[in-house]
């Protein structure tokens, strides 16, 4: 991103998001985005997703320009360069857990069922793959969701508070599978997040304050 610019209209009154902000996400790193509630980290996160278009600035996705892309061609290039997990996971209830990972696969018209299970077996839900998100611990629903981000094999994974929904033992188990199924695709991981649990696996922090990004120190979470 560079120098980008997000406002929004309150009424009569015109509130600035992000101002001049500037960001670098290299292949291979985890970084997280902290900052206080309606510091704009969502807003963030949403044009890093290609799901708003900023104001003004720049916002380039493995070297292409997307602010200004339209609609049609936004999501094709979500489809198949970004991957998202959600707080809430966001899984289908009428497709199975197999269904749920390979949606992405379907998608993008890509014909390789056994991405799935060996996603599946390294995110630890190999075996539920017959099953429904009812079915569902809310651990195993946020491994099912963080496979379904990463089987098309996308350049960016945009997560949103992963681990906000789940008690702080599962979130440790998760998180660590996340950082490992991360490190092995080598894709770039933005993490929005108030959790010092969830930016403990990142390798730079940054903490969002009126408008602006500046460095965070890292904190070791045991």
């Amino acid at each position: 991103m560079r120098r980008v610019a997000r406002s929004y209209l309150s009424g009569n009154r015109r509130v600035r998001v992000l101002e001049d902000l500037d960001l670098d996400l290299p292949a291979g790193q985890r970084l997280a985005i902290m900052g206080r509630s309606g510091s704009g980290k969502t807003t963030l996160l949403h044009l890093a997703g290609v799901m708003d278009t900023p104001d003004s600035g720049e916002i380039r996705i493995a070297g292409r320009a997307v602010q200004d892309l339209g609609e049609p061609f936004r999501t094709r290039l979500r489809a198949r360069e970004i991957g998202l997990v959600f707080q809430d996971f966001n899984l289908m209830d009428s497709l199975s857990v197999a269904d749920n990972i390979g949606l992405p696969l379907w998608l993008n018209g890509i014909r390789d069922s056994g991405r799935v299970g060996r996603l599946a077996e390294q995110l630890a839900v190999g075996d539920l793959l017959a099953r429904y998100p009812w079915q569902l611990s809310g651990g195993e629903k946020q491994r099912v969701a963080i496979a379904r981000a990463l089987v098309h094999r996308p350049r960016l994974v945009l997560a949103d508070e992963p681990t906000g929904a789940l008690d702080e033992e599962t979130a440790a188990d998760v998180l660590a599978l996340l950082a490992q199924a991360t490190d092995e695709a080598g894709v770039a991981v933005l993490v929005v997040t108030h959790s010092e649990q969830a930016a403990g696996i990142c390798n730079r922090r940054l903490l969002l304050a009126t408008g602006r990004l500046q460095e965070a120190p890292a904190v070791a979470v045991k």
